[in-house]
């Protein structure tokens, strides 16, 4: 099976063309119309073009695959006006200095 080369853009677009041109081809009676709508409704419903597969051409991208997306990345936490100033409280708490006493090998204080 052959892959996917038109986007769902591009779908959409050939489908309403396709359907544009069938229409028109009715209203005029024309019906070397229907060749090419016929063409645009096919591919835009398969969702393979051979002319793009010749031109090595696609417009499939990664938005009409969102499986294919990467998961977007957690955004930090803006702390509120209260939260920031109990973190600079809690700060300057552990910027007091700790006072210890040296031990010497035995376990006896100094």
């Amino acid at each position: 099976m052959l892959e996917r080369n038109v986007g769902d853009i591009d779908r959409s677009l050939r489908l309403l063309a396709g359907i544009g041109m069938m229409i028109l081809g009715i209203s005029v009676q024309s019906y070397l119309l229907f060749i090419p709508s016929f063409l645009l409704i096919v591919t835009s419903l398969v969702g393979f073009c051979p002319l793009y597969h010749v031109l090595r051409k696609n417009t499939k991208t990664q938005i009409d695959h969102p499986y294919l997306i990467p998961d977007k990345p957690e955004l930090p936490e803006i702390p509120t006006q209260q939260q920031a100033e109990m973190k600079d409280e809690r700060e300057s708490e552990d910027e007091e200095p700790i006072i210890r006493r040296r031990v010497k090998k035995n376990g006896k204080k100094k």
